[in-house]
């Protein structure tokens, strides 16, 4: 057998084939292995894991780290704040001046009328007389307490109002009282009125359709109101004594004893009713004394009351009369 230069041998005993391109002797390709290298690879199989042990935990007290110290902060150049320009200042300068004009406008500004509203019992120059507006005094300086004070010791004056009306004015509204009752003195004349809270008033004409109240003289104060408990509870129940009621109510009269009794408005052929009130609970007996009209008086026509006591809470006491035909 023929060996060439390098000692090897071809299969078949010949020359070994050359590449027909180059003229060399055909080589395997770089990267490609021979038979000889292809050998089976043992396995690897997974690579094993190296636990971690766990780090002994130390028994004494770990050392805080110290915090590190802040950062010095960097100045801003002085070309760099912001500063007060020019405007503002201006601006500044004209509210001050602007508002020392208006402080001056104000203490020069005087009053040019005063004008009273809702006095209708009262006269306006009594209202007036008693508010002393002094026009020499500045608008904004009047003394609207001390009016309102002086206004309330008029009788007809339940609650009096001032304010600054913008036309430079002084405008006073009057709130006047109510009257729930009329007093009618020892000759049989009015003499005056009572509002709900006992208050007296001159009587005045026109337009107050209240009951009558006989045998009580005062005493009266402007400005205050009666003391007596019967009269103070009396006239703050017919102050909100419903239409109905109220056409029946006529005249009250106050007893030596302080007992208040009541007539009834007087019906053609019937005459008035006397009704015994008592001392209190009006409101209460008022309304049974409604019920009992519109029950008992009003179906027996053929019979007239003369009596109707409501002074016991458990009955009625009463004494009639059958009318002749």
């Amino acid at each position: 057998m023929r060996k060439d230069k390098k000692g090897s041998k071809n299969g078949a005993g010949g020359e070994i084939p050359r590449n027909p391109i180059w003229g060399t002797p055909s080589e395997p390709p770089q990267g490609a292995k021979s038979a000889k290298d292809k050998r089976p690879e043992p396995s690897r199989g997974p690579t094993p894991v190296k636990e971690r042990q766990p780090e002994p935990r130390s028994t004494s007290r770990s050392t805080p780290r110290p915090r590190p110290a802040p950062r010095p902060r960097a100045k801003r150049p002085a070309s760099d704040r912001p500063s007060i320009g020019p405007i503002p200042i201006a601006a500044l300068a004209a509210v001050v001046m602007l508002s020392a004009i208006g402080w001056m406008w104000k203490s020069q500004l005087r009053v040019r009328d005063v004008v009273v509203e809702g006095a209708r019992h009262t006269p306006a120059d009594t209202v007036l007389a008693l508010a002393r507006v002094d026009t020499a005094v500045a608008f904004f300086d009047i003394d609207t307490i001390g009016i309102v004070e002086r206004l309330a010791r008029l009788p007809w004056v339940e609650t009096a109002t001032v304010r600054r009306a913008p036309n430079i004015t002084i405008q006073i509204d009057i709130l006047e009282r109510k009257p729930a009752l009329l007093i009618i003195d020892d000759a049989g004349r009015p003499a005056r009125y009572l509002d709900r809270y006992g208050y007296p008033m001159p009587y005045a004409r026109g337009g107050y359709d209240v009951p009558l109240l006989r045998g009580f003289d005062g005493p009266f104060v402007a400005g205050k109101p009666t003391d007596h408990p019967a009269l103070l509870e009396l006239v703050d129940v017919l102050a909100d004594t419903g239409p109905t009621t109220d056409a029946l109510l006529s005249a009250f009269e106050l007893g030596v004893d302080g007992m208040v009794e009541l007539y009834t408005t007087p019906k053609p052929g019937r005459g008035s009713v006397h009704v015994g009130l008592g001392t209190g609970n009006f409101e209460h007996k008022l309304s049974r004394l409604q019920a009992f009209w519109d029950q008992e008086v009003l179906a027996q026509r053929e019979k007239h009351f003369e009596w109707i006591d409501l002074r016991f809470d458990s009955q009625i006491i009463t004494r009639e009369r059958t009318l002749t035909q």
